[in-house]
């Protein structure tokens, strides 16, 4: 199911790992939960994530990252997902 039309959005944001819908007009707030169960299983979410955990390295390499042991361990404890 779609939540919206799709002449009138867009996917935009970062290639492949932070993708979102741009729409090009009015934007509604739905009044109730809206559950989403992409993961049928754990194993399941744990391939995606390592999925993601690899197009993350891709990107941060693309953009001249380097890696480093402090940011690798500490980064994900502080909440900060901004470039390192």
């Amino acid at each position: 199911m779609r939540l919206f039309h799709r002449s009138r959005a867009r996917w935009g944001g970062d290639e492949f790992v932070h993708e979102k819908v741009e729409a090009g007009g009015p934007v509604a707030t739905l009044s109730g939960d809206l559950h989403h169960y992409s993961f049928p299983s754990l194993s399941s979410h744990v391939a995606k994530f390592n999925t993601f955990a690899d197009l993350f390295v891709a990107q941060q390499k693309a953009r001249g990252g380097r890696f480093s042991f402090f940011t690798a361990v500490f980064r994900p404890a502080g909440g900060s997902f901004g470039p390192t």
